[in-house]
């Protein structure tokens, strides 16, 4: 929503949205979570494996959970409208046939409300840090040349 770039590198639940930003259960228009899972051997293999969409605008609609592997690969929900807001989930795989989520959202910054969390203005700097396992660690070694 901001323009900004970063990648979640942890695994773990993730509310991507919440508008207004500082609402309560009960005032809150729409939200969006996801779980974040790590897959493969590579620290960088995160992917979406369930989406969860609450608020006040999510109500009449039928789908607002959604489980990756739970729809044959390439199916998407199509834009669909949360209030002024639209939102799209698409079911992917990875090459090793990995079941997993892509999310978008467009229209979040003409809501009215400021939104909050992860695509919103909200901190991401925890879920853009690698945890310990996965951080780069770098040794230098000394070594003595002796020339003959």
């Amino acid at each position: 929503m901001l323009g900004e770039h970063f990648d979640i590198m942890r695994a773990g639940r993730y509310k991507l949205f919440h508008i207004p930003r500082d609402a309560d259960k009960r005032d809150l228009l729409l939200a969006a979570s996801a779980d974040v899972v790590r897959y493969g051997h590579s620290c960088d293999d995160m992917y979406f494996t369930a989406i969860n969409i609450t608020g006040q605008w999510s109500f009449g609609h039928k789908n607002t959970t959604f489980v990756a592997g739970a729809a044959p690969p390439k199916t998407s929900t199509g834009w669909v409208d949360f209030g002024t807001v639209s939102l799209k989930v698409v079911h992917s795989r990875t090459v090793k046939a990995t079941p997993y989520l892509n999310f978008f959202a467009r229209h979040v910054q003409h809501a009215g409300y400021s939104a909050g969390c992860l695509l919103g203005d909200g901190d991401h700097t925890k879920a853009e840090t690698p945890d310990k396992k996965c951080q780069n660690h770098m040794s230098l070694l000394s070594s003595s040349s002796v020339l003959r």
